[in-house]
């Protein structure tokens, strides 16, 4: 394997004149002895210095702006004088890069009355525990008079991220990279690598955290908060928060995983480096290494946005792949994470490649494969003989991309509400020559859409009997020929939801309980109120801009009463087509509201042993109408931005390759679209109204 510095150079972004990079990084190689606790174990931390300032340097970063804190130096006092620093030189849409290489702890949840000399800690943390930096004279055990100030706790750093991220503005970019144990809840044994972090807290003599009738997912050092009017946020993490990260070895030297895969990916992908393949990449190496089960994450507002920079990284639709299951013969059989909702159909041809591949083009091709069984949420495919066997470590390291459909899609019925002759028979010719739209008069029954016009003889979308444009589309100058090919996403897009509104999914062995509830008056209105004068700026800018408008309350109780242990979405189509997919999670009560939105998790219920549980969701609906909701619950995650994407950000199709859905599901199953019986999936539908 190269040496990575020898490729970073490969590596580069673009600025603009007045945009500047910022960086922070904070490294402890050599711990020393503290007294009255155990010692903590040295680390290669300064081999992660060389990595990270090497790729500050190929992603254009002036050394000037940027400051280092390495072992003695690496006091909690240093660093936060350093953010104040920071903060000082940074301006509307800068970029700025925090970086931690060291051991990581949690420590009891400090009460700033307890700890008066402990700036910016804030009492907060549901489970009792506070996230913390074991920097250098940090000591693993508390001793009688350690009052914590020696951590550097999740608190304090997030006081300065905040505040870093408000100078930033809507324009600039935040990312954190976090090569330590940042929980340490797990109990491991022994490993061939070295461990950055403790799973033993550091606590007060007679601490004892909150009794809670109900488990929290504890937060992380950085939240990417819901309605952000921030700019873009993209926090890496080495490891889960009960696990452990550890150290990796190349050509007989150590490196933080983390560092090491953050760089690694950075230098592979190149121009193609967003925020979202850069994440991949780093799952796929940590996961493969031995090293107990490690899973880094993340926290990403902006997957597609490239690193340092802002472009949108467009790529194709790939898709993941699940697990290898036993072999056909000779021929080995792989399980990908698509099925029926994302319009996999039996005989499609599917095209596998690394993860690192952002382009399609027939040399980057490893092996291939036909789809062998569809299910609602997955599929098999059945790859040629001497197709490669991945073992479950490698599985991450792939993905599959389809090039061929082997069903034609459904119909789009489609009228015309145009006058202008010239523009009406170039609408008629791209209907004629599509085999997915039908023309119809415009008094015939069962319209899905109208083509009309404005008075600038721009065309739109307008959906029959309530008006509303398709996605509040902006009217498209077909003339321009750009326009044009975004006239067909959108109704591709159209035909993708309606496909989508007509599927039928029920595994009976799947058992759920679903109710709905309106939230009071009152009660909402206290809530939006508080949300309205909360301290957090981000929390106040989002709901400013919700107050206005139709906001509707809603509890919703899920109950799982299968065997098997359930993921749960709540997706909502609104009058005019937009689909939400909710971002939920557990709670008993609505002020954890916003929390439970900026949760980038899905939310797992457990079979048999789940209590009713009540999310609590705001719906700030664009106008008034009927709106329908979706309840699914499936076996495995799904993947729903196929559904969501919109017509603008597809982008154009070329070299003949389908990057869109033209189906939900496989036509031959039925006249409507739907299926009766798949396996692992259950859908219900229901139906409410918004009132003025």
């Amino acid at each position: 394997m190269k040496l990575l510095t020898t490729i970073l150079l490969l590596s580069f972004s673009f600025l603009s004149l007045s945009q500047q990079k910022h960086a922070l990084v904070v490294a402890v190689s050599d711990y020393p002895i503290i007294e009255n606790s155990r010692p903590w174990s040295d680390l290669s931390s300064d081999k992660d210095v060389e990595l990270i300032m090497n790729m500050l340097k190929a992603q254009h970063f002036p050394e000037q702006n940027i400051i280092l804190i390495q072992d003695k130096q690496s006091t909690p006092a240093n660093v936060m004088n350093a953010l104040d620093e920071v903060i000082l030189k940074l301006d509307k849409g800068d970029i700025f890069y925090f970086h931690y290489s060291g051991h990581g702890q949690q420590v009891e949840d400090c009460d700033p009355k307890n700890y008066p000399n402990l700036r910016h800690a804030v009492k907060d943390e549901p489970d009792g525990y506070d996230e913390a930096l074991a920097l250098y004279n940090s000591p693993i055990d508390w001793y009688e008079g350690y009052d914590f100030s020696e951590h550097l706790i999740d608190d304090q750093l997030d006081y300065y991220l905040t505040k870093i991220e408000s100078v930033l503005g809507e324009k600039g970019h935040m990312v954190i990279t976090l090569d330590a144990c940042h929980s340490g809840t797990a109990t491991r044994g022994t490993a061939p690598s070295k461990k950055r972090g403790s799973s033993d807290k550091c606590k007060s003599k007679g601490y004892r955290p909150p009794r809670r009738d109900f488990k929290y997912e504890d937060k992380n050092f950085v939240d990417v908060p819901a309605n952000s009017t921030y700019g873009v946020k993209a926090v890496f993490m080495g490891c889960q928060n009960d696990q452990i990260n550890y150290e990796t070895e190349v050509n007989d030297t150590s490196y933080g995983s983390l560092t090491y895969a953050f760089v690694a990916a950075i230098s592979s992908l190149k121009t193609k480096a967003s925020y979202g393949n850069i994440s991949r990449l780093i799952e796929a190496r940590i996961t493969s290494e031995d090293n107990e089960g490690q899973i880094p994450e993340f926290l990403l507002d902006a997957p597609k946005v490239s690193i340092f920079g802002g472009d949108i990284v467009t790529q194709p639709e790939f898709i993941q792949i699940i697990t290898r299951t036993e072999s056909i013969g000779d021929h080995p059989v792989y399980s990908i994470q698509s099925g029926h909702i994302q319009n996999i159909k039996k005989g499609d041809s599917i095209s596998f490649y690394h993860q690192r591949i952002t382009e399609i083009n027939k040399d980057s091709v490893l092996f291939e494969g036909i789809v062998s069984h569809v299910s609602a949420n997955s599929s098999l495919v059945k790859c040629g003989v001497g197709s490669p066997r991945i073992t479950s470590k490698e599985i991450l390291f792939y993905k599959g991309f389809r090039h061929y459909e082997n069903q034609p899609a459904q119909i789009l019925n489609l009228s015309l509400k145009i006058e202008d002759k010239t523009l009406r028979k170039q609408l008629q010719k791209i209907i004629k020559d599509n085999e997915n739209y039908s023309l119809k008069k415009e008094d015939d029954n069962g319209i899905d859409y109208y083509l009309k016009e404005n008075q600038d003889g721009h065309i739109f979308i307008e959906i029959p009997f309530s008006g509303y444009k398709f996605r509040n589309m902006d009217p498209l100058d077909i003339s321009d020929m750009d326009n044009l090919d975004s006239l067909t996403l959108y109704l591709d897009q159209a035909l993708r939801i309606d496909c989508f509104r007509k599927l039928r999914l029920n595994d009976p062995e799947i058992e759920i309980e679903v109710e709905f509830e309106k939230v009071s008056d009152s009660v909402k209105e206290k809530y939006i109120d508080d949300r309205l004068n909360d301290p957090d700026p981000k929390v106040k800018k989002a709901w400013e801009k919700l107050k206005d408008k139709n906001i509707v309350g809603l509890n919703i109780n899920v109950q799982n009463n299968s065997y098997e242990d359930l993921y749960v979405y709540a997706v909502v189509i609104q009058p005019n087509r937009e689909i939400q997919v909710l971002k939920m999670g557990q709670t008993n009560d609505i002020k954890d509201y916003i929390k439970i939105q900026r949760k980038d998790d899905d939310f797992l219920f457990r079979g048999k042993r789940s209590n009713p549980t009540r999310w609590f969701t705001c719906d700030g609906g664009i106008d008034c109408g009927m709106e329908n909701m979706y309840i699914y619950a499936s076996v495995d995650k799904i993947n729903f931005d196929v559904i969501k994407r919109t017509g603008k950000s597809i982008g154009k199709r070329g070299s003949g390759d389908s990057d869109f859905v033209k189906l939900i599901k496989d036509g031959a199953s039925g006249q409507d679209g739907s299926v009766d019986s798949v396996s692992g999936v259950k859908l219900l539908k229901f139906k409410y109204e918004l009132k003025p």
